[in-house]
């Protein structure tokens, strides 16, 4: 799902953390 990631970049800065 594209939209998660989307959310989580905007929220987190490191999207490796919820990978």
């Amino acid at each position: 799902m594209p939209i998660r990631r989307t959310v989580n970049s905007t929220r987190e800065t490191p999207p490796k953390s919820k990978l």
